[in-house]
């Protein structure tokens, strides 16, 4: 079955919306921080590393390589609190490798190899 392919934005206000309950989200500008506010309080650690995964994704789009940075850490340090079934399920890969690119375009090399370990 094919699915339905959804550009980020309107992922994100998905997500936003699932996670705060709010019909109307902030601006598409704010809506990452929204998520990634709304992640840090979600119970499960599959939803808050895929929200705060897409939150750096979309950072990373509007130029703030320091935010998506942030997000993609969290979204790596959460998977790395998880175990078992809950990981293995997640975007947690996708995001350490995300975070690990972003540190080897600051030059970070030895921080990227750590979290590439790490996936």
């Amino acid at each position: 079955a094919m699915g339905v392919m959804l550009n980020p934005s309107h992922l994100l206000r998905l997500l936003c919306i699932g996670l705060t309950g709010v019909a109307e989200c902030p601006a598409q500008d704010g809506w990452y921080a929204t998520i990634a506010e709304a992640a840090g309080r979600a119970e499960s650690p599959v939803l808050r590393i895929e929200a705060l995964r897409l939150a750096g994704t979309c950072r990373a789009a509007l130029g703030d390589d320091a935010g998506a940075i942030r997000c993609w850490g969290a979204a790596v340090e959460t998977g790395t609190e998880t175990h078992g079934a809950e990981r293995a399920v997640s975007t947690f890969t996708q995001a350490a490798e995300a975070l690990a690119d972003a540190l080897t375009r600051q030059g970070l090399i030895a921080q990227a190899a750590h979290v590439r370990a790490l996936a």
